[in-house]
C-alpha cells in the first residue's frame, strides 16, 4: 500500500487509527514492500516546518545498524536542517539494517523516540553564488545557448545560481556542510562544492514530537 495522493492517504489513515498493530506509544507510518525495502506513506507528513522551512527530501536511512527516517527541510534563509528519528516493527524493535522483514509487515514511528539533528550554518555561500556569472559556469558545449526570449521579469531559469550549504545524508560532525553552488532552473547543476563557506553546527538530540512531523488529521 503506497499512498500517492491525498485520497488514498486519508483511506491510509483510517487503515492505521484502526490498525491493530497501532499501539499506544507508536504509530504506523509505513511497510515493508514485496522487495524487502520500506514504503514510507510520504501524504502523511508536513510539506513546511513551524518555522517555514520546506522539506526536500523525507526517505529511509541506515545509521548505527538501525533504520531512520531521514528529513531534510531548507529555510527561507537558505539554512540546511536534516534529522533522523529511528523506525521501529510491531513490537516495538529498532529495524536493523539488512533485516528485511515479511510484505506488509508495519513500520512505525515511536512517539518517545528522540531526534539527531544537523544543522548547516551559510557563512558567505549565497553571496559567494550571487556574485557569479551563471554562463562563466557552463560547460563549453552549452556556451551559446542563450535563450533569445527570456521569461518575464527580464531573467532566463537557465541563468539562476544559488549556493545552499548542506551536507551528505547522514554525517558525522566531522564532515562538515558544503556550499553547493549550482545553476539552471528546473534542473540545475552542481558547479562547485566549498566547504569553507559553510559552518556545521554540532548534532543535537531533541525530543520527537509527532505532530511536528505529521499532518493534524493524521495524529491519533
Amino acid at each position: 500500500m503506497i499512498c500517492k495522493n491525498l485520497s488514498v492517504a486519508i483511506a491510509c489513515a483510517v487503515y492505521v487509527m484502526g490498525s491493530p498493530v497501532l499501539a499506544e506509544n507508536r504509530i504506523q507510518i509505513g511497510e515493508f514492500g514485496h522487495d524487502g525495502e520500506i514504503t514510507i506513506y510520504r501524504e502523511m507528513f508536513r510539506a513546511t516546518l513551524a518555522n517555514q522551512a520546506t522539506v526536500e527530501a523525507l526517505s529511509v536511512m541506515a545509521h548505527s545498524d538501525v533504520q531512520h527516517l531521514r528529513r531534510k527541510s531548507l529555510g527561507i534563509d537558505h539554512s540546511c536542517r536534516t534529522e533522523f528519528v529511528p523506525l521501529s516493527d510491531p513490537h516495538g524493535s529498532a529495524i536493523r539494517v539488512g533485516s528485511p522483514q515479511p510484505e506488509g509487515t508495519p513500520v512505525l514511528l515511536d512517539r518517545t523516540a528522540w531526534v539527531v539533528t544537523l544543522k548547516c550554518q551559510d557563512n558567505g555561500c549565497s553571496n559567494y553564488a550571487e556574485d557569479l556569472d551563471p554562463w562563466e559556469l557552463r560547460s563549453p558545449e552549452h556556451e551559446d545557448e542563450r535563450d533569445p526570449e527570456p521569461l518575464p521579469g527580464g531573467f532566463n531559469p537557465i541563468e539562476l545560481v544559488t549556493g545552499v550549504c548542506q551536507t551528505p545524508d547522514f554525517t558525522p560532525v566531522a564532515s562538515p556542510c558544503r556550499c553547493h553552488v549550482t545553476v539552471g532552473g528546473d534542473a540545475p547543476v552542481v558547479v562547485e562544492e566549498l566547504p569553507q563557506l559553510c559552518a556545521s553546527v554540532p548534532m543535537t538530540t531533541v525530543e520527537f514530537r509527532l505532530d511536528q512531523w505529521l499532518k493534524p488529521y493524521y495524529l491519533p
